[in-house]
């Protein structure tokens, strides 16, 4: 069998919502987007961080957000 790495980008650096409800935007519902992602294979998660109010930047928040998260979800 051919061995591959699963690469995803579960948002877009332009588009929310508006574009399709099912983005995820806000760093908890990135962190469930990249958990879930996770569970199927993938490898990497390639993300363009928003605020919660689903603006750009949110650095700060998702990183921390994203790894609390995946491990109670983990668990």
């Amino acid at each position: 069998m051919r061995k591959v790495i699963v690469t995803v980008a579960t948002t877009g650096g332009i588009h929310g919502k508006e574009a399709n409800p099912a983005l995820p935007e806000t760093p908890e519902e990135m962190a469930r987007a990249a958990y879930d992602c996770y569970n199927e294979g993938t490898a990497v998660v390639h993300l363009h961080v928003r605020g919660v109010d689903a603006r750009p930047p949110a650095i700060q928040s998702l990183p921390r957000t994203r790894r609390r998260k995946c491990w109670e979800w983990d668990d």
